[in-house]
C-alpha cells in the first residue's frame, strides 16, 4: 500500500507534462548506400525531408488499479515538428547527395564519366523573360557546386534568346555569367539531315531528303516528323510535296486564327486577312505566290495586323516556293544546283527561312526572294516595301 502511495504520487506528477524535444534536424547521408535500390531509398527519403514538413507525434497511457477500486493514469507524449530547410541548406544536402551518387556508382561497371548529367532541356518555353533570368539566377547555386564526375546541361534556343533581348530585358547576359562553358550548336545542314534519315529511313532518295530538308528548318526533330508524313503514303515527288505541304498549310491557318483571337483584333481588316489566306490555303505554287503578291491590308494601317500579315503571306510565299522548286520540272539538274551550289541557290538557303520568321519576318522574306532569284525564279516584293506585284 506504501509503494502503491508512492507510485501514486509519481504518476500524478507525471501525467499532462510534456517534454520538449529540439526540432529534428534533416537527415545527415551518414549511411552510404551501395546498390541502386539504397540510393533510390536514400533519394526519396531526402526529397521527402525538402517537400514536407514533418510532424511525429508518439505517446503512451496505461492506469494502474490499486486496492479498494482507485486508479491512476500515467501518460506521456511527445512532438517533434521539422523546421522548413533554408535554400543554402537544401542546395548542401543536394551536394551531399550527388557526392555519394557519384561513390555509388563510381563502383559499378560499364559507368562513364561523368557519372551524373543533369539536362534541362526546352528552358526557352518560359515565355517571360524576367521569368527566364530570375529562374537562372535561383539555379546558379546548382551550377557552382564543385563535385567531380557532375555536369549540368541547360538547353535554350538562339530564338528565344534573341526574342527575350528585342523586348529589352540581358538575358544573354545571366546566361554567360552563369555556365562555365556555353555551346552554339547551328542548324542542321544538308549533310547532316542525310545522315539523320539515313540512320531511320533505309534508301530513301536524295529529292525527299532534300525536300524534308527544306521543310524542317534545320530541326531534327522537325526532320524526323516531316520525313515520317513523306514516307506515310508512298508517291512521286511532286504528289508527297504536295500532300505535305498541304499539312503544313492547315496548321499554318489554325495557328493564324489562333493568333487573331489571342490578340483580340477587332479591326476591320482583320477577317479580311483571314478570309484571305484561307482562300488561298492550297498546296498550289500558283496560288500562294499569288496570295503573297496580293496583300489585302494597305500599307500604313494597322502596325500588329501588319506584322501578322507580313509574316503569314511570308510562309505562303515561301510554301510557294517550296512547291515550285519540287515539283513536276525537278531533275538532276536542280537536285545539283541546291544540294551542290553555295550561297543563295542552295536548299541551306531555303532551309534557312523557316528559322529566320521566329527572327525577322521580313528577312525571312528576303531570303525567299534571294533563293528564287538565284533560281531564275519570278520575286515577290514584302508588302511594307509599298510595291506588290511580281517581277
Amino acid at each position: 500500500m506504501a509503494a502503491g502511495g508512492r507510485t501514486g504520487r509519481r504518476d500524478r506528477a507525471v501525467l499532462g507534462r510534456r517534454r520538449r524535444f529540439a526540432p529534428a534536424p534533416a537527415p545527415a547521408l551518414t549511411s552510404r548506400p551501395t546498390t541502386l535500390t539504397g540510393l533510390r531509398d536514400l533519394a526519396r527519403d531526402t526529397l521527402d525531408g525538402i517537400e514536407f514538413q514533418q510532424k511525429h507525434t508518439s505517446g503512451w497511457s496505461g492506469k494502474v488499479g490499486l486496492l479498494f477500486g482507485a486508479e491512476t493514469g500515467l501518460s506521456d507524449s511527445r512532438e517533434l515538428t521539422r523546421q522548413p530547410r533554408s535554400y543554402p541548406q537544401i542546395v548542401h544536402e543536394f551536394g551531399e547527395f550527388l557526392r555519394t551518387t557519384i561513390t555509388c556508382v563510381s563502383r559499378m561497371p560499364d559507368i562513364a564519366t561523368p557519372s551524373v548529367v543533369i539536362v534541362l532541356d526546352e528552358l526557352d518555353k518560359i515565355l517571360s523573360p524576367e521569368e527566364a533570368q530570375e529562374f537562372v539566377n535561383e539555379v546558379k547555386a546548382l551550377f557552382n557546386l564543385d563535385v567531380p564526375g557532375f555536369l549540368f546541361l541547360v538547353s535554350v534556343s538562339e530564338d528565344a534568346l534573341a526574342s527575350f533581348e528585342r523586348r529589352g530585358l540581358p538575358v544573354r547576359d545571366a546566361f554567360d555569367s552563369a555556365f562555365d562553358m556555353i555551346f552554339r550548336l547551328d542548324h542542321l545542314r544538308l549533310p547532316d539531315a542525310r545522315a539523320v534519315l539515313g540512320a531511320r529511313v533505309f534508301g530513301l532518295p536524295d529529292p525527299f531528303v532534300c525536300l524534308c530538308h527544306c521543310l524542317a528548318g534545320g530541326l531534327p526533330r522537325e526532320l524526323i516528323r516531316i520525313a515520317r508524313l513523306v514516307t506515310a503514303e508512298p508517291g512521286p515527288l511532286d504528289a508527297v510535296c504536295r500532300r505535305v505541304v498541304e499539312e503544313d498549310l492547315k496548321g499554318k491557318l489554325a495557328g493564324l486564327r489562333t493568333v487573331v483571337a489571342r490578340e483580340a483584333y477587332d479591326h476591320v481588316r482583320t477577317s479580311d486577312l483571314v478570309r484571305h489566306v484561307e482562300a488561298h490555303a492550297v498546296p498550289d505554287a500558283h496560288v500562294l505566290l499569288s496570295a503573297a503578291a496580293r496583300p489585302p491590308i494597305p500599307p500604313g494601317d494597322d502596325a500588329g495586323l501588319q506584322r501578322v500579315q507580313l509574316e503569314t503571306l511570308g510562309y505562303l510565299y515561301y510554301l510557294g516556293t517550296v512547291r515550285e522548286v519540287f515539283g513536276d520540272g525537278f531533275g538532276e539538274d536542280e537536285l545539283a544546283r541546291g544540294r551542290d551550289s553555295e550561297g543563295d541557290a542552295s536548299f541551306d538557303t531555303l532551309t534557312s527561312v523557316r528559322q529566320l520568321f521566329a527572327v525577322n519576318a521580313r528577312l525571312a522574306w528576303l531570303t525567299v526572294s534571294a533563293f528564287r532569284e538565284a533560281w531564275g525564279l519570278d520575286v515577290v516584293a514584302p508588302p511594307e516595301a509599298g510595291d506588290v506585284s511580281a517581277r
